[in-house]
């Protein structure tokens, strides 16, 4: 759904790529015996109608849907997941960039969409790009200036090795979150957002974001355990993990 003007793109329809899905690509993949997931739209929250039309048209060709974060609202992930409860939600692209300043604004973001994402069904959270260098590239021919800011960043000159505040606004998920673990059910509001999961050890993974711009106290009631208090800076986040 994005034809840019100066680097290759491309407008695909839902129902070109449902027929293109049903008729063309699945069956390939069953022919050579690839079991590779095939996530369709790949394209931002506000137009959920295209997923929609997938899977109607291309039923158990497509496993799922692929989601970005640059228009529309999460809950468009809890929509389509509620029409289609059979099919996988993966959020597959958010990149942080000059567009947010840094570092609260563009921290909070990451932290602040991140939980709403994992609410809202997702099996993943990919933040785009992994590593980009001194001037944000490589891009490709014609693309121009890149604002983008990647997860990491090389100098090629000097190879020094940087991390970005989406590193460590990531890794608030990533180092309590195991992988299959299982989203469960917790409290969350405009001042104190939440998200919650069991791992497969039985361990409980909490990752907590205080969007409010004074101190809040908080605390973790969780059944059989003693009651955790917390205290969050404004605009910080914390990850609990409770052993199992």
């Amino acid at each position: 759904m994005y034809s840019p003007g100066h680097y290759p793109g491309m407008i695909m329809l839902p129902e070109a790529q449902s027929d293109f899905i049903k008729n063309h690509l699945k069956p390939q993949f069953v022919e050579n015996g690839i079991d590779t997931k095939i996530l369709c739209y790949d394209h931002n929250w506000d137009k959920p109608d295209y997923p929609l039309t997938v899977f109607e048209q291309a039923d158990d060709a497509v496993d799922g849907v692929a989601w970005h974060w640059y228009g529309g609202k999460p809950s468009a992930q809890s929509d389509v997941f509620d029409a289609f409860p059979g099919k996988e939600v993966h959020f597959t692209e958010g990149s942080g960039g000059e567009w947010i300043p840094p570092f609260e604004q563009a921290f909070s973001n990451v932290m602040r969409t991140g939980i709403e994402i994992l609410r809202n069904h997702s099996k993943s959270y990919v933040l785009w790009n992994m590593a980009l260098d001194e001037k944000n590239g490589p891009t490709v021919p014609g693309f121009g200036k890149s604002t983008c800011r990647g997860i990491v960043t090389v100098n090629q000159q000097t190879k020094e090795l940087t991390y970005t505040l989406d590193y460590y606004a990531l890794a608030h998920f990533s180092k309590v979150i195991r992988p299959k673990a299982v989203r469960i059910a917790s409290t969350s509001n405009e001042s104190i957002r939440s998200v919650a999961f069991k791992n497969t050890d039985g361990s409980i993974a909490v990752v907590l974001f205080n969007d409010s711009e004074q101190e809040e106290n908080t605390a973790l009631h969780m059944r059989g355990t003693e009651h955790l208090n917390l205290r969050l800076a404004p605009k910080s986040a914390m990850s609990v993990l409770v052993e199992a």
